[in-house]
Protein backbone atom coordinates (compact mmCIF):
# COMPACT_ATOMS: atom_id res chain seq x y z
CA UNK A 1 0.00 0.00 0.00
CA UNK A 2 2.79 2.42 0.89
CA UNK A 3 4.56 1.75 -2.42
CA UNK A 4 1.36 2.49 -4.32
CA UNK A 5 0.85 5.74 -2.41
CA UNK A 6 4.44 6.88 -3.06
CA UNK A 7 4.07 6.00 -6.75
CA UNK A 8 0.79 7.92 -6.94
CA UNK A 9 2.24 11.01 -5.21
CA UNK A 10 5.35 10.94 -7.41
CA UNK A 11 3.22 10.85 -10.55
CA UNK A 12 1.00 13.69 -9.29
CA UNK A 13 4.06 15.86 -8.66
CA UNK A 14 5.20 15.24 -12.24
CA UNK A 15 1.83 16.35 -13.62
CA UNK A 16 2.15 19.77 -12.01
CA UNK A 17 5.86 20.13 -12.69
CA UNK A 18 7.13 23.06 -14.67
CA UNK A 19 8.24 22.41 -18.24
CA UNK A 20 11.95 21.77 -18.69
CA UNK A 21 13.82 25.06 -18.51
CA UNK A 22 15.06 26.44 -21.82
CA UNK A 23 18.12 28.62 -21.47
CA UNK A 24 18.44 32.07 -22.99
CA UNK A 25 21.31 30.70 -25.09
CA UNK A 26 19.05 28.10 -26.67
CA UNK A 27 16.20 30.58 -27.22
CA UNK A 28 18.56 33.07 -28.91
CA UNK A 29 19.81 30.33 -31.19
CA UNK A 30 16.32 29.08 -32.13
CA UNK A 31 14.36 32.34 -32.51
CA UNK A 32 14.28 34.43 -35.65
CA UNK A 33 13.06 37.61 -33.97
CA UNK A 34 13.86 38.94 -30.51
CA UNK A 35 12.41 42.30 -29.50
CA UNK A 36 12.48 44.42 -26.36
CA UNK A 37 9.06 45.98 -25.95
CA UNK A 38 6.56 47.46 -23.56
CA UNK A 39 3.64 45.04 -23.37
CA UNK A 40 0.10 45.92 -22.33
CA UNK A 41 -2.88 43.62 -22.20
CA UNK A 42 -5.66 45.47 -24.01
CA UNK A 43 -8.27 42.73 -24.14
CA UNK A 44 -8.91 39.44 -22.42
CA UNK A 45 -11.85 37.10 -22.37
CA UNK A 46 -12.83 33.53 -21.71
CA UNK A 47 -12.73 31.51 -24.88
CA UNK A 48 -13.85 28.23 -23.35
CA UNK A 49 -14.32 27.08 -19.79
CA UNK A 50 -10.63 26.19 -19.50
CA UNK A 51 -9.10 28.61 -22.03
CA UNK A 52 -8.71 32.37 -22.10
CA UNK A 53 -7.59 34.61 -24.91
CA UNK A 54 -5.77 37.91 -24.69
CA UNK A 55 -4.63 40.61 -27.04
CA UNK A 56 -1.30 42.20 -26.23
CA UNK A 57 -0.10 45.45 -27.72
CA UNK A 58 3.67 45.70 -28.00
CA UNK A 59 5.49 49.01 -28.32
CA UNK A 60 8.85 48.13 -29.82
CA UNK A 61 11.81 49.56 -27.92
CA UNK A 62 14.68 47.71 -29.55
CA UNK A 63 15.31 44.78 -31.89
CA UNK A 64 17.90 42.36 -30.56
CA UNK A 65 17.71 39.84 -33.41
CA UNK A 66 16.01 39.98 -36.80
CA UNK A 67 17.13 37.02 -38.92
CA UNK A 68 14.95 37.83 -41.93
CA UNK A 69 15.51 41.60 -41.78
CA UNK A 70 11.77 42.18 -41.42
CA UNK A 71 10.46 45.71 -41.12
CA UNK A 72 9.08 45.60 -37.58
CA UNK A 73 6.50 48.31 -36.84
CA UNK A 74 6.83 50.50 -33.75
CA UNK A 75 3.55 49.02 -32.43
CA UNK A 76 2.18 45.56 -33.14
CA UNK A 77 -0.26 43.08 -31.64
CA UNK A 78 0.13 39.56 -30.36
CA UNK A 79 -2.84 37.29 -29.79
CA UNK A 80 -2.33 34.58 -27.19
CA UNK A 81 -4.26 31.76 -25.60
CA UNK A 82 -3.95 30.99 -21.91
CA UNK A 83 -4.45 27.45 -20.63
CA UNK A 84 -4.48 27.72 -16.82
CA UNK A 85 -5.36 24.08 -16.21
CA UNK A 86 -3.39 22.26 -18.88
CA UNK A 87 -0.40 20.03 -18.36
CA UNK A 88 1.04 21.01 -21.73
CA UNK A 89 3.88 23.44 -22.25
CA UNK A 90 1.56 26.43 -22.76
CA UNK A 91 1.07 29.82 -21.13
CA UNK A 92 -0.79 29.46 -17.86
CA UNK A 93 -1.17 33.15 -16.89
CA UNK A 94 -1.83 36.39 -18.72
CA UNK A 95 1.37 38.43 -18.45
CA UNK A 96 1.35 41.62 -16.43
CA UNK A 97 1.88 44.92 -18.22
CA UNK A 98 5.55 45.83 -18.40
CA UNK A 99 8.77 45.64 -20.38
CA UNK A 100 9.69 42.25 -21.77
CA UNK A 101 12.13 40.57 -24.06
CA UNK A 102 9.90 38.81 -26.58
CA UNK A 103 11.11 35.69 -28.33
CA UNK A 104 9.05 35.49 -31.50
CA UNK A 105 8.61 33.35 -34.58
CA UNK A 106 7.24 35.69 -37.26
CA UNK A 107 5.06 34.06 -39.91
CA UNK A 108 4.06 35.57 -43.25
CA UNK A 109 0.95 34.71 -45.17
CA UNK A 110 0.25 34.97 -48.91
CA UNK A 111 -0.13 38.75 -48.74
CA UNK A 112 3.25 39.17 -47.00
CA UNK A 113 1.47 40.20 -43.81
CA UNK A 114 3.61 39.34 -40.81
CA UNK A 115 1.96 37.62 -37.86
CA UNK A 116 3.99 37.64 -34.67
CA UNK A 117 3.72 34.30 -32.90
CA UNK A 118 5.31 33.45 -29.59
CA UNK A 119 8.34 31.20 -29.49
CA UNK A 120 7.29 27.56 -29.76
CA UNK A 121 7.92 26.98 -26.06
CA UNK A 122 5.40 29.63 -25.02
CA UNK A 123 6.21 29.81 -21.28
CA UNK A 124 9.69 31.04 -22.30
CA UNK A 125 8.60 33.54 -24.96
CA UNK A 126 8.10 36.50 -22.61
CA UNK A 127 11.16 37.18 -20.50
CA UNK A 128 10.96 40.09 -18.04
CA UNK A 129 13.43 42.72 -19.23
CA UNK A 130 16.66 43.64 -17.51
CA UNK A 131 19.65 45.41 -19.03
CA UNK A 132 21.81 42.44 -18.07
CA UNK A 133 19.60 40.02 -20.03
CA UNK A 134 19.47 42.40 -23.00
CA UNK A 135 23.27 42.66 -23.11
CA UNK A 136 23.62 38.88 -22.81
CA UNK A 137 21.27 38.34 -25.77
CA UNK A 138 23.16 40.90 -27.87
CA UNK A 139 26.44 39.12 -27.03
CA UNK A 140 25.02 35.64 -27.74
CA UNK A 141 23.50 36.75 -31.03
CA UNK A 142 26.78 38.34 -32.13
CA UNK A 143 28.64 35.17 -31.16
CA UNK A 144 26.21 33.05 -33.21
CA UNK A 145 26.58 35.36 -36.23
CA UNK A 146 30.38 35.22 -35.98
CA UNK A 147 30.27 31.40 -35.94
CA UNK A 148 28.25 31.37 -39.16
CA UNK A 149 30.71 33.65 -41.03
Amino acid sequence: MKKQMVFFLFNMIQLWALPPFISIEERVKECDLIVVGDVRVIRQRNLFEDTKTATLIVEKIKILKNTYKLNIPDVFYIYINIYPETFENKLKFIPEDGRYILFLDPKTNNNDVVVYKLYKEEPFALEPWTLQKENKIIFLNQTNVDKMD
